[in-house]
């Protein structure tokens, strides 16, 4: 059996789940293709208007609205994964994992209200939208791999459950290394811990992670205008939200090399459901008829989370232990409530129109991730941990979108567009590297009072991760090996709208 005699006295690790800033990053971070005519334009909405995901960058984008309108978008997403491991004789192993997920992509109305009273002080309509939208798909798939791994997950649940017990917890995590001692793969004390496994031995290790649910949000805006010079306009959101993990996470012994132990599993589930409000504000000032230029401003979201949480262990046994083969280790349901605050976000944006032919639109944005916070209660001490290590990890960006449009004729319009999103995480950190590249393009018909929209939008980006991750100059130092994803998004959106 492996010992370990602990002596040293920092800790630092990453938690087994509960509300992580992850869960920060994941609920901020939006979509910005939420009908058929912006994406194919890369997102790039916020000086233009008449647009419902145009008013979700910048509400003073419905005062450019002149008729009533009704419209909805659905679409399709392809979603595949490539994986890349190294594994301990510096081979690479591949895997390949695909999704498909059908998305509503929007739905909203526009009234157009006149009011002659209004225009005599010089202003314009009053507009006001009703809609939903989505902005995130969490439906995916990933399968990690590592063979002949010289580290071990019991060895990171061990280090930190030494930790634990040295730090006045009354005893290990009941999620995790609690489990493990109850199948009898884990013994931890204040001095050290043992496992079940060989001195020196040689795992296979894979975990599989599913993922699904969505995040949308209801809107209601209001906006007017100044001589069709100055629009402005304010809207309220209301997000909902509902995200599903489960994983399965499987540590085999190879060949004859454990008398006892065959293979081990970690499974965990966590439900989070909520609601939250937001507010935005904008401006859209046109100092010549061709030009728009656009300043919006989002508060950021106050989501109220509902939180289900459990974890199973399995361990599977070549000889009797205790009477049988397989041990089987539940922990109870945790249900908690808490709050997390996204960030801000600023938006420039600038257009301009050749005639009637063509345009060319970008957006400009500034959002901090690390400004996320977790609290309770409006007490922000009580995720204390969770919110420094948000400061730590991630960090502000500077997002950027273009897009382009050209009518053919009176019928047909093309379209194209390309957006970046930078890394949201400080330099250093494993996933450094993980901006994002969007390409678009797509079409148009209209046809008096009805139009349809068609985009293919393609994002690239890498992912990696680790299964376990605990370095602890006092207690040991176990880390898995690096898992790399290359992510690639395909999504088919059809819109239609109708105006009367």
């Amino acid at each position: 059996m492996k010992k370990y005699i602990l002596y040293i006295l920092v800790f630092i690790s990453l938690s087994t789940y509960a509300q992580k800033s992850e869960d920060a990053l994941r609920f901020s971070q939006k979509n910005y293709f939420s009908t058929a005519r912006s994406a194919a334009m890369g997102g790039a909405f916020g000086a233009l208007g008449a647009d419902f995901h145009a008013v979700g960058i910048n509400p003073a984008g419905l005062a450019i609205y002149r008729h009533n309108e009704f419209s909805f978008s659905t679409g399709l997403s392809l979603i595949n994964a490539e994986q890349k491991m190294t594994i301990a004789n510096g081979q690479d192993f591949n895997i390949n994992t695909d999704i498909t997920s059908w998305n509503l992509g929007h739905m909203n109305a526009v009234i157009v209200i006149n009011d002659e009273g209004i225009e005599e002080e010089g202003f314009g309509n009053i507009v006001i939208g009703l809609g939903y939208r989505q902005l995130n798909n969490f439906d995916r798939e990933s399968l990690g791999k590592v063979d002949n791994s010289k580290s071990s997950f019991l060895d990171y649940l061990g280090i930190r459950g030494v930790s634990d017990l040295n730090n006045n917890y009354n005893d290990v995590n009941p999620f995790s290394a609690g489990l493990f001692e109850k199948v009898h793969l884990l013994q931890v004390d204040k001095n050290g811990f043992s496992t079940g496994l060989e001195a020196n031995e040689l795992l296979n290790q894979t975990k599989k992670i599913i993922e699904s649910g969505y995040q949308g949000e209801y809107e209601i805006s209001i906006a007017t205008n100044i001589d069709r010079q100055v629009f402005i306009g304010a809207s309220v959101g209301i997000q909902q939200l509902d995200y599903t993990y489960s994983s399965a996470y499987n540590e085999a012994t190879i060949g004859n090399t454990n008398e006892y132990v065959d293979n081990y599993s970690f499974l965990q589930h966590v439900n989070q459901s909520g609601y939250g409000v937001n507010l935005k504000l904008g401006v859209i000032y046109k100092p010549i008829q061709n030009i728009s230029l656009g300043l919006a401003f989002d508060s950021g979201t106050n989501i109220k989370i509902d939180e289900e949480y459990y974890t199973t262990a399995v361990a599977n046994y070549k000889k009797d232990v205790n009477g049988k083969k397989q041990h089987v280790a539940k922990s109870t349901v945790n249900d908690y409530s808490y709050t997390l605050k996204t960030p801000l976000k600023m938006t420039f944006s600038g257009a301009y129109v050749f005639g009637q032919r063509a345009l060319i639109s970008t957006d400009i944005e500034y959002i901090n991730y690390s400004r996320a916070r977790f609290e309770k209660g409006n007490d922000e001490s009580v995720f204390e941990g969770i919110n420094s290590e948000t400061d730590e990890t991630y960090r502000g960006v500077w997002n950027f979108r273009i897009g382009g449009e050209y009518r053919l004729n009176s019928l047909f319009t093309l379209r194209a567009g390309y957006a970046f999103e930078d890394s949201p995480y400080e330099n250093g950190f494993i996933n450094d590297n993980n901006y994002k590249n969007i390409f678009s393009g797509g079409f148009g018909f209209n046809l008096q009072n009805f139009y349809a929209n068609v985009a293919y939008v393609n994002t690239r980006y890498n992912n990696s991760y680790v299964f376990y991750n605990v370095q602890d100059p006092t207690y040991g130092t176990s880390i898995s090996s690096l898992v790399e994803q290359k992510m690639s998004n395909n999504d088919f959106m059809l819109s239609v709208g109708i105006k009367f």
